[in-house]
């Protein structure tokens, strides 16, 4: 079974965050040294301010119960929401994550999706990959393998390792017609309303394509 870890998707937003405010940056040495309570100290204030990147990580402090700060998911879910909403790609799929395995929450499929879209739509990598695994089931979603490719090929271009695996795998089972509406998608963007099914050669392939099953978030103990 696969698991997404909080971890990775937060290590992936401090490397590539470079938006932060002075005062959120004061944070940062105690939270890489594992003092994170004096991190949730300094970041709190902030948050309650409505900065996003702060509420962020407020929610993975409680997600992860780091240094003397008790695992608390109503709070972890309050603070990714309230970042999500203001565009915080990272809240907004760790927040889809669970909302997918009802972590914290009850599960909702379709909410986990539209989370899942709204970072997928900023570029996050793993997100576009997320959906595009959705594409490939038709889980959620109608199953379509060009927006599946398209959405595969965006993520590994954005240094997602895994998506670049399973297009080795994908692309060769994809008919003609598929490669080009995938052409044609890298050209004018993705739908994600589409309709039509567009399923792979070999059916029973699909899931051996993405290796996908059910995700659960590992939040360390």
């Amino acid at each position: 079974m696969r698991y997404r870890t909080a971890k990775v998707i937060l290590a992936f937003f401090i490397l590539s965050n470079t938006a932060w405010g002075a005062q959120f940056r004061d944070g940062l040495p105690a939270f890489r040294a594992g003092n994170y309570e004096a991190a949730r100290d300094i970041w709190l204030p902030l948050a309650k301010n409505g900065n996003a990147t702060a509420q962020f990580y407020l929610g993975y402090l409680y997600a992860n119960d780091k240094g003397g700060i008790q695992k608390n998911h109503s709070q972890t879910v309050k603070w990714w929401r309230m970042a999500a909403e203001q565009g915080n790609a990272a809240a907004q799929f760790n927040l889809g994550l669970y909302y997918e395995n009802g972590h914290g929450v009850e599960r909702n499929l379709g909410e986990a999706i539209k989370l899942y879209r709204s970072a997928a739509d900023q570029l996050f990598p793993q997100a576009l990959r997320f959906m595009a695994d959705f594409y490939v089931q038709g889980k959620g979603v109608p199953a379509h393998i060009p927006t599946a490719h398209t959405l595969y090929l965006l993520a590994a271009k954005r240094g997602d390792r895994k998506s670049a695996q399973i297009l080795k795998r994908l692309t060769p089972q994809m008919t003609r017609a598929q490669l080009d509406d995938a052409k044609q998608l890298q050209q004018v963007g993705v739908n994600w309303n589409v309709k039509t099914a567009s399923p792979l050669r070999n059916k029973r392939a699909t899931s051996r394509t993405t290796n996908v099953v059910q995700r659960k978030p590992n939040l360390g103990k």
